[in-house]
């Protein structure tokens, strides 16, 4: 697992493989070790699959112990797949917000070429 310096991480577990719930303390333990505060999230894929071999309730259970935020995707219908980014984006603004205001020296200046397409969009 490389998570050194995300800005988030997204993990993926199997609702049809009830053991890819059981490496989330392992899992878990890597991103602490390496993401240094990163915002988590878990996505449970195969959402769209009538047969499971782990129940929603019993998914909240195993997420809960870790205090994660959980979303049931479907890869290959798209199903929450927006929702759960989309909740990843702004939990790394929240938390990106959080470390400018302890240390406004953390903030990186950037490091594109200043051009911006949009005119909404300031690059100083």
């Amino acid at each position: 697992m490389n998570s050194s310096g995300a800005a988030g991480v997204i993990l993926v577990s199997d609702v049809l493989d009830k053991s890819s719930y059981q490496n989330l303390q392992e899992w878990i333990g890597l991103v602490d070790k390496y993401s240094q505060d990163a915002p988590l999230i878990l996505m449970g894929n195969k959402s769209d699959r009538a047969t499971r071999d782990i129940s929603k309730a019993e998914a909240d259970v195993e997420v809960d112990k870790f205090n994660l935020t959980y979303f049931e995707v479907s890869a290959k219908s798209g199903d929450n797949v927006d929702q759960a980014f989309m909740h990843l984006i702004k939990e790394i603004k929240k938390s990106k917000s959080k470390i400018e205001l302890l240390d406004p020296k953390q903030k990186k200046p950037n490091q594109g070429n200043g051009a911006s397409k949009d005119p909404n969009c300031r690059t100083s």
